[in-house]
């Protein structure tokens, strides 16, 4: 199994605007930037079997757009296991059934956890941390375990958006 893990794009600025942080959208230039990571992922992965998003306006806005340009299903699944606060094991009920290649779309600090748990089996090791756009894939010998996966890659968003 391949999974790629996906932080979501650029969100307007928490405040009085956007006073409940479940419904901050993406920027129009986040927007913008996500189409253009989308577009450069698309010349690196050959496409998705199943995408989930945390149930976040901003993280589902950007599976929107992952779906719009990539070899991907019609649509995503929502996961709470994505939200913030979740605990990386929480992701592995998500990817129980997956076999083939999946992808997720959520947060920081929450998506550099489950990546570090993923390659060493640890929940409390300093994690490593995504930037807003970026993608990690991470390759399992069978379906996704602690500790049982290899990082294939781990690109920031300028390197997709200048494919």
């Amino acid at each position: 199994m391949r999974l790629y893990v996906i932080r979501h794009a650029p969100a307007e600025e928490r405040g009085p605007a956007f006073p409940d942080d479940e419904l901050r959208p993406l920027s129009d230039d986040g927007a913008e930037r996500m189409v253009e990571i989308a577009r450069g992922l698309r010349q690196v992965i050959t496409g998705v079997d199943e995408l989930w998003s945390s149930p976040l306006l901003r993280a589902t806005q950007t599976a929107d757009i992952l779906l719009k340009h990539l070899a991907a299903p019609s649509e995503y699944q929502l996961a709470d296991a994505l939200r913030p606060e979740a605990l990386p094991a929480d992701v592995l009920p998500v990817l129980a059934a997956s076999r083939g290649t999946a992808a997720i779309v959520g947060h920081e600090p929450h998506l550099g956890r489950t990546v570090t748990f993923f390659l060493t089996g640890q929940a409390n090791m300093p994690v490593l941390e995504l930037k807003k756009g970026a993608v990690a894939a991470i390759q399992f010998p069978g379906r996704a375990e602690p500790g049982a996966g290899t990082l294939a890659f781990l690109l920031p968003p300028r390197a997709l958006r200048g494919r």
